[in-house]
């Protein structure tokens, strides 16, 4: 069987937290907890992987916040994350983000993290290879953990100061 001959390293966890526009969370002063979430505001990615549910990011999140929040299939569901984020971006509701996907628009502020807590994803970045790899193959995956690195370095730093501007906006 072939895949008995792959190996998959992780390279880059991933970490969850709630993104809207400053345009939606200033329409919607409310929304000081995750406590105050209604389950028609939430952007979903319907297929975050194969075989999770169609809630399977936002009830992680949720859970690992102490929140319930019955009703979640209310919200809106897209294929694609990047389309969850899309709408978020255009002020329809508070998408749960995955920070390797949404860091850039955090730094630039065009979405922000309305409270939190980040919560690590069941799911990660694997780079997938033959057992016996190559040169070349290595030098891909030395290039990749390096770069994923560097990420995580920007990432944690981010999110380190999300955690406390949320913590602030919550107060």
């Amino acid at each position: 069987m072939l895949f008995r001959s792959l190996v998959a390293t992780e390279i880059l966890d991933e970490w969850l937290l709630p993104v809207a526009s400053p345009a939606f969370l200033a329409a919607h002063p409310q929304l000081r907890s995750a406590a105050d979430l209604r389950p028609e505001l939430l952007l979903h990615d319907s297929s975050a992987w194969d075989g999770a549910g169609p809630c399977e990011e936002w009830a992680h999140w949720l859970r690992q916040a102490g929140v319930e929040l019955p009703g979640l299939e209310q919200g809106h569901h897209f294929n694609l994350s990047l389309l969850a984020q899309g709408a978020a971006l255009a002020g329809q509701g508070i998408a749960m983000g995955r920070a390797a996907l949404v860091l850039d628009e955090l730094a630039a502020g065009r979405l922000v993290v309305p409270f939190g807590p980040p919560v690590r994803s069941r799911a990660s970045y694997h780079f997938v290879s033959p057992m016996q790899r190559t040169a070349r193959t290595e030098n891909v995956l030395a290039w990749l953990t390096a770069q994923a690195a560097r990420f995580r370095v920007q990432r944690d730093a981010l999110l380190r100061s999300e955690e406390h501007t949320s913590e602030l906006q919550s107060h």
